[in-house]
């Protein structure tokens, strides 16, 4: 057998140990081994009993099946929000004033943050009593319903939003989407109003989702169906504004079917001019069925155009804001109030971004009518203005009490490289023209007037690709991207930045020139790695080496697509890559490098001499890079992982090619592997005779000395590196790996450690899993590897068992 075939072994046998010894003690099931407390990962429920109404009582848990009461000592404010939260409910305060019950103490001393979904993540102590205490109890407060949908009986479809995030108009994949047939118009296009900022009122057409039986999500991410019992037209005016929606007509209970989750709320009792539900009465889990599931019928909220007026430079993304109603333009009067959500809602209309409000004369003054006052938004995501509350009744204001908006510019959120036509011959690459797509959800392509290379390159790396080199400009346009406006214009960049976000733009601004920017990227590689956020140098968030620059990476599926590995794969990978031992993923948070990598997925054969990043897969588009907008609440999460520092578990002897006489094993360079899957050689510096005499016992002979430093190294260790050094052994250890040594991969002699053994010993023969050892002589020994020659052959024997 040739000597690389005998390393190749030796990671074999070394694989074998790792995955196959039986009896190794099992990882500890507790979180918080060792102070007398567990987790709380078997209250499953939690339960408010003994109370006046729904919402206070004594804390029931449900552990194992079974119903308990928490001791109240030690049970404070934090624990009392999370129990709340857990039986969903909201606030959370401490009251022991109701009735003990029969039930038996379960618990005491809980210990919460006062931030967790439930009990599971806190931690407590099991007891049967409670001396001096008794039953906590709590005073919850109703849940805040954060989102309406409406959902038709038959198809299931729904249309509605969450107060914190609202998209009615969800637009498709961006692979499908077609700009020829699906024109995306510019909030910037021309028209008479003095203001670069006019959005233009949509093409009416039918909308559907306008109807449907009433759904609500309770704080919790609880959904559930409203009992029609007493819904009256201005909860269902309510129920339509929340929805982005205008009007609002309740219709027979049941009228769309019954829903598949709880009736959660009943005995809701509106005004009709409130922003949203949790400004109205109602009550929780009321008795009520599906049969009376409440309904409603809205309408499209009427478009109001509108713009900003008199900015002092014409793109400063802010002016007095100005709306037409009955076919006339007017202003909005700040008397009465107009919120932060209303001016976000101008920003978002107008394609802009954040928004607030601004007072005084600095956008100047109009003779325009004043049409609107006391402007009231939900959260700033409203379609149309008109969706939100506002009055008509303008009499007592004055045009020095106009509104002003501030806005910002939008950023960019992804680019799209389209391939050109035409491309003269030179520009060997990625050849394509740029289309980028605003925060806004606008398309635009990039004004080629005034961009270089140093533009061309941001592109390129927010593409995910590298390089970046500018086309001539005679490159011809494909037609997919003809239907889109070239709205960034300005474009100047440094060169080093990740997007186009941190470059100087303009939206709106002119294109003298009608052309727009084409450009060269290439595909880059993964050359080095890093951990980066953890408390040491094994810890931390996994950061590549891409195209020169280093990312973050978002990991692909829990399992690998094509053979169904576990996502520690990756991790374990990634350890190695840094020599180190795999412990588990964690998350270290976002941080402030940008995530270029999408779909992460990194597999290192542990036979693997020399692990390499060139067997990860992984893909550059911006939709694999979803945990981009990762905020640690339930998206995928930069890949993190916490390592270990590896041992050595395997030694072999590499026999050397100036005594070819000699015994096997006898005149030989010292291998060992490490449990990270790491081979590699021992550096000489420090090893000494001593060491030498261990690792010759270890591989079954009596006794051991150094060789010269001289003695030529065999061809089977070309491209091994050094990974161990400063071996001092005392000599009474039973193997290698009992000495002390350092983790390195330098050695200042270059030279590798080279001994000669004498006299035939005894060779480990088995695992004994009192001691995690390998058996010498009856005592314990790590994994001893050595070469042995038969015939004309060589094998290399894992000695635990051959």
């Amino acid at each position: 057998m040739t000597g690389r075939a005998s390393v190749l072994l030796l990671a074999v046998c070394a694989l074998a140990h790792l995955h196959h010894v039986k009896g190794a003690p099992p990882l500890p099931d507790e979180l918080f081994p060792g102070d007398g407390r567990v987790t709380a990962a078997t209250v499953t429920l939690a339960r408010l009993q003994g109370g006046s109404n729904a919402l206070q009582g004594r804390l029931e848990i449900q552990m194992g099946g079974a119903w308990s009461v928490v001791c109240s000592a030690g049970f404070g404010q934090e624990e009392a929000r999370v129990a709340c939260r857990q039986a969903g409910l909201a606030g959370g305060a401490v009251s022991n004033t109701f009735p003990s019950g029969r039930l038996p103490f379960a618990v005491a001393n809980i210990v919460c943050r006062g931030n967790e979904p439930n009990l599971a993540a806190c931690k407590y102590s099991l007891t049967s009593a409670c001396p001096g205490g008794k039953p906590a109890g709590l005073v919850c407060q109703k849940p805040a319903i954060v989102a309406v949908r409406l959902v038709k009986r038959k198809d299931k479809s729904s249309f509605g939003r969450r107060l914190a995030q609202y998209a009615p108009y969800a637009p498709g994949p961006e692979s499908e989407f077609d700009p020829l047939n699906s024109p995306s118009p510019s909030p910037y296009s021309p028209s008479l109003s003095p203001s670069p900022y006019n959005a233009p009122s949509p093409d009416s057409s039918p909308d559907e989702g306008l109807a449907g039986r009433v759904e609500v999500l309770l704080s919790g991410n609880r959904w559930g169906t409203v009992c029609g019992t007493g819904f009256s037209d201005a909860a269902a005016q309510v129920v339509c504004r929340m929805a982005g929606l205008s009007g609002g007509q309740a219709l027979r209970a049941g009228a769309y079917g019954a829903g598949n989750d709880p009736v959660r709320v009943g005995a809701l009792k509106c005004n009709g001019g409130e922003r949203n539900l949790t400004l109205c009465q109602y009550a929780l889990e009321p008795d009520c069925d599906h049969s009376r599931d409440a309904a409603v019928q809205c309408t499209t909220p009427p478009p109001m155009p509108l713009r900003l007026v008199n900015g002092k430079r014409t793109r400063d993304y802010k002016g007095r804001l100005e709306v037409k109603i009955g076919g006339r333009w007017g202003t909005v009067c700040s008397a009465g109030g107009f919120n932060a959500a209303a001016a976000r809602a101008v920003c978002a209309k107008l394609g802009l971004q954040r928004g607030r409000l601004h007072l005084g004369s600095g956008f100047g003054t109009t003779s325009l009518p004043i049409l609107l006052a006391g402007v009231s938004c939900d959260n700033g995501k409203e379609p149309e203005l008109s969706a939100c509350l506002y009055s008509t009744n303008t009499a007592k204001c004055k045009h020095g009490q106009d509104v002003g908006v501030v806005c910002s510019r939008p950023s960019v959120e992804s680019i799209t490289l389209t391939p050109a036509k035409n491309v003269p011959s030179g520009f060997a690459g990625k050849q394509a023209f740029a289309v980028v797509k605003l925060i806004s959800g606008k398309h635009s392509k990039v004004c080629r007037d005034g961009v270089t290379n140093k533009e061309a390159r941001v592109i390129c790396a927010q593409a995910g690709l590298v390089g970046g080199t500018l086309l001539p400009s005679t490159v011809v346009e494909p037609s997919s991207i003809v239907g889109y406006d070239r709205l960034l214009t300005n474009l100047r960049c440094q060169g080093s930045e990740l997007s186009l976000t941190g470059c100087k733009y303009e939206l709106g601004g002119r294109c003298p020139s009608g052309k727009s920017v084409a450009v060269r990227c290439a595909s880059g590689k993964l050359t080095k790695v890093r951990l980066v956020g953890g408390t040491s140098a094994r810890s931390g968030r996994v950061e590549v080496m891409y195209g020169g620059r280093w990312v973050s990476v978002c990991p692909g599926p829990a399992s690998c697509p094509y053979c169904g590995l576990p996502a520690s794969v990756s991790g374990r990978a990634i350890c190695r890559q840094l020599g180190l031992d795999f412990s588990k993923l964690a998350d270290f948070g976002v941080g402030t490098t940008p995530i270029a990598i999408g779909d992460f997925f990194c597999e290192s054969p542990t036979w693997a001499v020399a692990p390499s990043l060139q067997g990860c897969s992984f893909t550059t588009s911006a939709s694999a890079r979803s945990c981009l907008a990762y905020n640690g609440t339930g998206r995928r999460k930069p890949l993190g992982v916490v390592c270990t520092q590896p041992k050595i578990n395997a030694v072999s002897l590499a026999d050397t090619p100036d005594c070819p006489n000699c015994s096997p094993n006898s005149h030989a360079f010292v291998l060992v592997g490490l449990t990270s899957g790491v081979f590699g050689k021992v550096c000489r510096d420090g090893f000494n005779a001593k060491s030498a005499d261990v690792v010759c016992r270890q591989a079954g002979f009596k006794a051991g000395t150094l060789l010269p430093a001289t003695t030529t190294e065999p061809e089977s260790m070309a491209g091994l590196k050094f990974v161990v050094g400063s071996v001092r052994c005392a000599g009474t250890e039973h193997y290698l790996a009992a000495c002390p040594s350092r983790l390195q991969s330098t050695c200042a002699s270059g030279k590798a450690a080279v001994i000669k053994c004498q006299g035939e010993g005894a060779a480990a023969t088995g695992w004994d899993p009192r001691s995690g050892g390998y058996i010498v002589q009856g005592r314990a020994a790590k994994l001893s590897l050595h070469t042995v020659q038969h015939a004309d052959s060589w094998t290399l024997h894992c000695l635990a068992g051959g």
